[in-house]
């Protein structure tokens, strides 16, 4: 009977058990893994011992630790002595960790992954019950011991496979030096719930990102300031809900944390929209921060100048943005530079729409107005009454007027032209369209009177909307409304 054991071993040379199917079986020797995890600062890392068993284990190591696989000469399994030939170690996904070919195991990043230790000794591996049973069920695949793996197998160049041990290697991040760069920060923001972001940099031998091996909290020292937080490649960024001061305990993995003061304060800047003539002068001013703490900037100097006081003046017609910065925040004035009779134009608009009622019926009467009598008004005294002379036409009649003189805006009303700031204080705008019998269906006429800064995008690019003499902010969408400069 022994011949046929041992010709049955011979039928499976090569043979590997993979340590996947070893977990998946119930195995009911009791085998322990001792690593001894000692400080650093009391032993190398090389000197925490794996002791090699069939079950395999578990393994939890830090970026940059070794741990050491033992590897007597000889081994007892199942009662009996065996002489052991070779240990081979090998790893499978992963390149979190790495052993070498004596059992030094390196961990190289957070990560997970498998090291695969095959066992090889001199003689035949034999189970305690031989029984012909055994055979006979492994013969028809139902031998219960068989498959639990209790017959090794597998002669060769490195002697008999006493088993193949599988062990799960977790990697946390080192965390043991980490530092971090500043311990406070503030912010400016135009509202209070409008609120920056802060970045910071943590001191790190190694990139450290939020995920499975990394684990990010957060504690706001206001509960009614909730901080936002998030890790990567070493770049903490924390974003308040609101305005205020904090004071944020942020941990790494519950054993490293630091704590951080967030300051954001509100400022206003004075305006953010303003009208002007060649040579006029004004200031401008952002609240809530020492003049010191704004540094000002024009898109074109040639246009209009800025000191480093926020005193701006007009140099030539045309339109820039005064940019003024407060720690990262920027607040945006839109500026015109305009001829004075169009300003007079502008005013003349502006006044009667404050003054004055609308009316259709009393449109020409004194503190009355509609849309095309208010422009009619506004530039005829200036010399330029659209056709008529003595009477406010209909917004068709100004817009086929407009036309017939060549006055029209190449593109209209559209969102270029705004970003570009093409289109000029004093402009008019016809809305067309309408089944009303007129030319090209225009029912509605309004004027503009500059541009007003929003704030900016995340490209630092200004967002803009049009001043309008009657009607909000930003009020007509950007269709390609007819547009004339009269």
């Amino acid at each position: 009977m022994k011949m046929n054991r041992i010709q049955k071993q011979s039928n499976m040379n090569g043979m590997k058990l993979h340590g996947s199917i070893f977990k998946k079986l119930a195995i009911t020797i009791s085998l322990t893994l001792v690593i001894t995890m000692l400080p650093l600062c009391e032993a190398k890392a090389e000197d925490r011992p794996i002791v090699i068993t069939k079950d395999g284990g578990e393994i939890l190591l830090t970026t940059g630790q070794t741990a050491q696989f033992q590897t007597p000469s000889t081994l007892s399994y199942e009662g009996n002595s065996y002489t052991v030939t070779s240990y081979q170690f090998s790893t499978d996904y992963t390149d979190a960790v790495s052993v070498d070919a004596n059992g030094k195991v390196t961990a190289l990043k957070a990560g997970y992954g498998e090291i695969t230790v095959d066992v090889y000794v001199q003689q035949p591996v034999w189970n305690n019950d031989d029984s012909d049973d055994d055979f006979e069920d492994y013969d028809d695949d139902s031998d219960e011991d068989y498959d639990y793996g209790y017959y090794m197998y597998g002669a060769g160049d490195n002697g008999m496979l006493l088993f193949c041990a599988v062990y799960e290697v977790t990697v946390m991040p080192d965390l043991s030096h980490v530092g971090i760069d500043k311990t406070s920060q503030t912010g400016y923001s135009s509202n209070k719930w409008y609120t920056p972001s802060y970045t910071f940099h943590l001191k790190s031998n190694t990139l450290l990102s939020e995920d499975e091996y990394l684990v990010l909290s957060c504690k706001s020292s206001n509960p009614d300031n909730y901080v936002y937080a998030e890790l990567y490649n070493n770049v903490l960024t924390l974003k308040p809900s609101q305005a205020g001061k904090t004071t944020v305990t942020v941990s790494l993995n519950n054993t490293v944390s630091f704590k951080i003061t967030l300051n954001t304060i509100v400022v206003k800047m004075s305006s953010n929209s303003a009208l002007m003539t060649i040579g006029q002068m004004k200031k401008l001013t952002v609240h809530g921060c020492k003049a010191s703490k704004v540094k000002w900037s024009s898109s074109n100097p040639s246009v209009v100048s800025v000191s480093s006081s926020g005193r701006i003046k007009g140099k030539k017609n045309g339109n820039v943005v005064i940019k003024a910065k407060v720690g990262d925040y920027m607040f945006g004035c839109a500026v015109s530079v305009i001829p004075k009779n169009r300003k007079k134009a502008i005013d003349k608009a502006l006044y009667i729409y404050k003054t004055s009622e609308y009316s259709q019926a009393k449109r020409m009467q004194n503190k009355f107005y509609d849309c095309s009598s208010l422009v009619w008004r506004s530039y005829a005294n200036n010399g330029v009454k659209f056709g008529n002379t003595k009477y406010a036409p209909t917004a068709a009649e100004m817009a086929k007027w407009c036309v017939s003189k060549r006055k029209m805006v190449k593109g209209g009303l559209s969102q270029n032209n705004v970003d570009k700031m093409k289109i000029n204080a004093g402009d008019i705008m016809f809305e067309s369209g309408a089944d009303n019998g007129r030319y090209k269906g225009v029912y509605h006429v309004e004027m503009v009177v500059g541009y007003v800064c929003e704030g900016f995008d995340y490209n630092g690019k200004p967002i803009l909307a049009l001043k309008w003499a009657t009607r909000l902010d930003g009020e007509y969408g950007c269709c390609g409304q007819m547009l004339a400069r009269p």
